[in-house]
């Protein structure tokens, strides 16, 4: 059965297809800031279900199954530096490699500096590759599994939420002439009613930032210990170096600096 959707959701999920970011695509979908950091429109059934029922058409077309992209990942997210190398301590070649080694690689680049070669080996983020897993294995998250049926509705079974922060779908003011105003139904919202909906509102605006400040941390964290890395790797390297110009073993040397360190 075809999910039935509004323009704006229609418009909303062809733009999160396209980078798979639900924020900005609430946001040039036309929706408004507070409703695209909230996430609440993946969270609408009708939604999720023509989601799904899209991203598995592209599945078929494209032959690409989840267990793929998982064992791609699994190859980068538990890659080690370690398989580049051989028993001699030196780079293997690439006809040495296996095939999940090399889809741990990122690039190698061969330099030369005085008449020597030099190798730099570099592998694709470990870091990100472990946080999508963690994610898409749940690691993150504490919460007790339930199961989440998805109804898929006709037009005629449309509800408020089809509405939700949508102009489209806002009522026509009728003249005067046609109908007389009903003061009861005027006054049923009180002052207490549009009281709680303010701050019902004020709080789905400050999780949603705070979620984002949360995210944004933990990728600062992650870029920043692979910053550090890479600066350990380029001490090393030089400390190696060093060894060399003085004619002392090299592992040595560096436990001895590093000792000092």
């Amino acid at each position: 059965m075809t999910t039935v959707l509004t323009p704006k959701q229609q418009k909303f999920c062809d733009e999160y297809l396209i980078d798979f970011n639900a924020t900005k695509a609430a946001l040039r979908a036309g929706y408004s800031g507070p409703t695209a950091l909230s996430g609440q429109l993946m969270l609408f059934p009708k939604i999720k279900a023509y989601l799904s029922e899209r991203t598995e058409q592209v599945q078929k077309k494209a032959q690409v199954t989840q267990e793929m992209v998982i064992a791609e990942l699994m190859k980068v997210a538990f890659g080690n530096m370690g398989s580049f190398f051989g028993e001699d301590g030196k780079p293997k070649n690439m006809t040495e490699m296996t095939d999940d080694e090399k889809a741990a690689l990122w690039n190698i680049r061969v330099s030369e500096k005085n008449g020597e070669l030099t190798m730099t080996i570099k592998m694709h983020n470990k870091m990100a590759a472990l946080d999508k897993l963690a994610k898409f294995t749940g690691l993150y998250e504490h919460k007790e599994p339930r199961k989440v049926e998805y109804v898929h509705l006709s037009k005629e079974q449309m509800d408020h939420l089809d509405a939700f922060d949508d102009e489209s779908f806002k009522e026509k003011e009728e003249d005067e002439d046609d109908f007389e105003y009903d003061n009861d139904k005027k006054e049923s919202e009180s002052l207490d009613d549009i009281e709680t909906r303010e701050v019902s509102e004020k709080e789905i605006h400050v999780n949603a930032v705070r979620e984002t400040e949360l995210r944004c941390r933990r990728e600062f964290e992650n870029e920043l210990a692979v910053i550090k890395q890479h600066y350990a790797d380029m001490a090393e390297k030089r400390l190696v170096e060093e060894a060399k110009k003085i004619g002392v073993p090299s592992r040595k040397f560096v436990e001895m600096m590093r000792g000092h360190g």
